[in-house]
């Protein structure tokens, strides 16, 4: 009889941490990464979903024509940002970048096609600190598409829109806060990388009043500025 009491406890016990196990809230859709599917997408995103060509050197400098001169340097690319190939020409290839795809009258880039590779020469390349940085940088260029043509005045549909959009990338700063948070990195590492989160967490938040006030850009333009100057010091130690 006793033996019997210990097995109805055991099952019991059991029973008991399925049910709440089964109770807690899934989070796997909270801590999914930026370029996973999800229901509300941008230029942004979508770009780096669809993108098979990636970034595989560091301080790789971004040109303005086919050809290695100081002259035609115009800015660097981020090491694993991801690229579409437009033409090539002999050993050098003209790009899309996201920028491309969200202000569409952007300078062609042009890059050595030494420095183009697949993801999974990004991978073999990382730094233990390159996957964190990376899923800043996209959250970036995501905020940056939110807020392109910010100042428009939107039709309800168009404001209940984008108020989705906006409350779909907010969404995402718990997960990518725990993904950080959890990432075994030193303490300074990770509050340097969650200064940036929270710049980027009030970016959106900004985003959401430019719906119903225009002028709340002005407010957004020294966000955007202390974001980018944080980031690109981030990536300079960390990408």
């Amino acid at each position: 009889m006793k033996k019997m009491k210990h097995v109805l406890t055991g099952i019991v016990l059991l029973l008991t941490c399925v049910f709440l196990f089964a109770a807690q809230p899934a989070l796997a859709d909270e801590a999914q990464g930026l370029n996973e599917p999800g229901n509300i997408r941008n230029a942004a995103q979508e770009f780096a979903d669809s993108a098979s060509r990636f970034i595989i050197g560091r301080q790789v400098r971004m040109r303005s024509s086919a050809s290695a001169s100081e002259e035609n340097v115009i800015g660097e690319y981020k090491f694993g940002e991801p690229v579409q190939v437009v033409a090539e020409l002999g050993e050098w290839l003209q790009v899309r970048v996201t920028t491309n795809a969200i202000i569409r009258e952007a300078s062609p880039r042009f890059v050595h096609r030494d420095f183009v590779g697949s993801w999974e020469q990004v991978e073999n390349k990382m730094k233990k600190t390159s996957p964190y940085m990376i899923e800043l940088d996209r959250l970036g260029e995501v905020i940056f598409c939110i807020s392109y043509n910010g100042g428009q005045v939107w039709s309800e549909k168009e404001r209940d829109e984008k108020m989705d959009e906006i409350n779909y990338y907010r969404h995402k700063i718990p997960g990518i806060h725990a993904y950080i948070a959890g990432s075994g990195l030193p303490q300074a590492t990770m509050n340097e990388m969650l200064e940036a989160l929270d710049i980027q967490k009030s970016l959106l938040d900004v985003q959401e009043k430019r719906l119903d006030k225009p002028a709340a850009g002005e407010a957004s333009a020294g966000l955007f500025e202390m974001m980018n100057r944080k980031l690109k010091i981030l990536n300079e130690k960390y990408l």
